[in-house]
């Protein structure tokens, strides 16, 4: 069973259930098929910037890349303002997305 009621204290003792899937989470399409499978939710927005579907995949893939780079010092990356600012756009439509489907879909509201 993924859930526990807290204890008296309200306290928590078993991890969360990614500590328990850390290992098959490790990278964006894991990620975004555990949430399709297991939650039913879609992790990539429907409409972002009047791109097609095939194209918001390949501009969140190209994100996911630059973000890596960054993160784990592999390269320098180069970023206009614009596209920062297009790319903070994109995480929050995201988040937006996802959070809509928790409500409508889990009944959990964030």
């Amino acid at each position: 069973m993924l859930t526990e009621e807290p204890d008296e204290s309200g306290a928590y003792s078993k991890p969360s259930i990614w500590t328990w899937i850390k290992k098959t989470a490790e990278n964006n399409v894991e990620r975004k098929t555990i949430f399709k499978r297991v939650y039913g939710i879609e992790s990539t927005p429907e409409e972002f910037n009047g791109l097609a579907k095939s194209a918001i995949n390949k501009y969140r893939n190209e994100l996911y890349e630059k973000r890596n780079s960054i993160a784990h010092g592999r390269a320098n990356v180069t970023m206009l303002l614009s596209d920062y600012c297009t790319a903070e756009i994109f995480v929050i439509e995201t988040i937006r997305t996802m959070g809509q489907q928790c409500m409508d879909k889990l009944k959990v509201s964030l």
